[in-house]
């Protein structure tokens, strides 16, 4: 037990491949909330970069901070900070052009996973992740 609880305190970070359906199952609440939950904005990222992706139309989210706000019912700083941390966690990336930041959500397609299972899990995964 002392072993395995070593190995869990080793891990730095620890990544899983959630199926969207599933997390947006999650997320959903069964009352009309005016705020989103944080889980509930990462999924209304992750959708913004579906469509994103189905539309073709560039690899970056469109919308700003303020239609982010909007939509999340968040104030403009909460969702700066909320942004900065997904960032930080490699979950989404920023790109800052004439004054303006936009947002991708960084995922792996269905196609890099099959690959990664004939590869070492755990450095595939991470050179996969890194270059999208």
């Amino acid at each position: 037990m002392d072993n395995n609880k070593q190995k869990i305190t080793d891990i730095k970070q620890l990544k899983i491949i959630v199926d969207f359906t599933l997390l947006n199952m999650l997320a959903k609440s069964t009352k009309k909330q005016r705020r989103l939950s944080r889980i509930q904005a990462l999924c209304d990222l992750i959708e913004r970069q579906f469509i994103t992706v189905l539309q073709q139309d560039g690899e970056y989210l469109k919308g700003s901070v303020l239609d982010f706000a909007r939509t999340w019912g968040w104030d403009r700083d909460t969702v700066n900070r909320f942004l900065n941390e997904l960032e930080q966690q490699g979950i989404v990336s920023a790109l800052v052009t004439q004054n303006r930041k936009t947002f991708r959500v960084n995922y792996v397609t269905d196609e890099e996973i099959d690959s990664l299972a004939s590869a070492k899990p755990a450095e595939s995964l991470k050179e996969s992740l890194a270059t999208h």
